[in-house]
C-alpha cells in the first residue's frame, strides 16, 4: 500500500511538472508569435528586386549624364561646337544665316580707362614729401613739429591727401578727355594748431 501511494504521489508530481513546462512553453510561443505578427512583413525577394532596379538605374544614368556634360562643355568651349554652329558657310553649322556673320566672343572685352589721367588717384610719395617740405619752410611761419614727437599743445601736420575735383569738372573732362582741359590737381592739408590760444584743426588746399 505504501509503495502504491508513493507511486501515485510521484506520478502526480511528474504530471504537474510536465503540465507546468507545457504552459510555460505555450506562453513563450504565444509571445513570440505576437512579436512576429507585430513586425511589418518584409519580402526579401521584393527588396532584392528593388535594389537591383536602383543599381540598374544608376548604372544607366551615369553614362547619360557624362554625355550631357561633354556636349555642354564642347558647346561652351571656344574651340568646341559653338564656332561650327555659327559658321559663315551655308553648308556648315546649324544656325548659319545670311545676317549672322560671326558669333560674339564669349570672353570679356579688354578694359580700357575712360581717360588717360585718373582724376581720383591718391597722392604719390614724392608729391606728399614735396608738400611736407613746403609746409615746413621758414617762409610759411607755421612753426610745425614732427607729428611723431609732437604734443597736443604744438602745431603739426595731421593729414595730407588728394583733393578731388568737382563733379561738373570731372564729367566735362571725361566726356572729351583728349580735347577738354584737365581739372587742376590739389592736395588737402589738415594742420593741428595746438599752440593757439584756442587749439583747432584747419584745412588748406595746396
Amino acid at each position: 500500500m505504501l509503495i502504491r501511494a508513493s507511486q501515485r504521489r510521484l506520478g502526480k508530481d511528474c504530471w504537474a511538472q510536465a503540465n507546468t513546462r507545457f504552459l510555460v512553453n505555450t506562453a513563450l510561443w504565444r509571445d513570440k508569435r505576437r512579436y512576429e505578427l507585430s513586425q511589418p512583413l518584409v519580402d526579401k525577394e521584393a527588396l532584392d528586386n528593388k535594389s537591383r532596379g536602383v543599381v540598374r538605374r544608376v548604372t544607366l544614368g551615369v553614362p547619360f549624364i557624362i554625355c550631357i556634360l561633354v556636349f555642354v562643355g564642347a558647346y561652351i568651349s571656344p574651340t568646341g561646337l559653338a564656332p561650327a554652329l555659327c559658321s559663315n558657310s551655308p553648308s556648315q553649322g546649324l544656325l548659319s544665316t545670311d545676317h549672322l556673320k560671326q558669333c560674339a566672343s564669349a570672353f570679356p572685352r579688354p578694359a580700357t580707362p575712360p581717360a588717360p589721367v585718373n582724376l581720383w588717384a591718391s597722392l604719390t610719395i614724392d608729391e606728399t614729401v614735396d608738400i611736407q617740405k613746403w609746409l615746413e619752410g621758414a617762409d610759411r611761419n607755421l612753426n610745425l613739429t614732427q607729428a611723431n614727437v609732437a604734443e597736443l599743445n604744438e602745431n603739426f601736420v595731421f593729414l595730407i591727401e588728394a583733393y578731388y575735383p568737382s563733379k561738373a569738372d570731372a564729367l566735362a573732362y571725361l566726356a572729351a578727355p583728349l580735347t577738354a582741359a584737365r581739372p587742376s590737381r590739389f592736395a588737402r592739408v589738415t594742420l593741428h594748431h595746438g599752440s593757439d590760444p584756442k587749439p583747432s584743426l584747419k584745412d588748406y588746399l595746396r
